[in-house]
């Protein structure tokens, strides 16, 4: 999906418009347990074609987009 859209940008010479979402999300620490949480959400948001988790922010979760 991420590889279409880079193509057809190229091609049709315009650009990509995603999104940056944010969700409600405490990462935790630095602990082992903790970072199996986070891969754990990361795997979950991964999936859809059109989706990838951007950072752990403290707090949140930060999410791109594309339509």
């Amino acid at each position: 999906m991420v590889a279409r859209a880079i193509v057809r940008s190229l091609l049709t010479r315009k650009a990509i418009e995603g999104s940056l979402q944010r969700f409600a999300f405490e990462s935790g620490g630095d602990s082992e347990d903790d970072a199996l949480r986070r891969a754990l959400v990361t795997l979950s948001v991964a999936p859809p074609p059109n989706a990838f988790v951007v950072e752990f922010e403290e707090g949140a979760l930060l999410v791109h987009r594309l339509p």
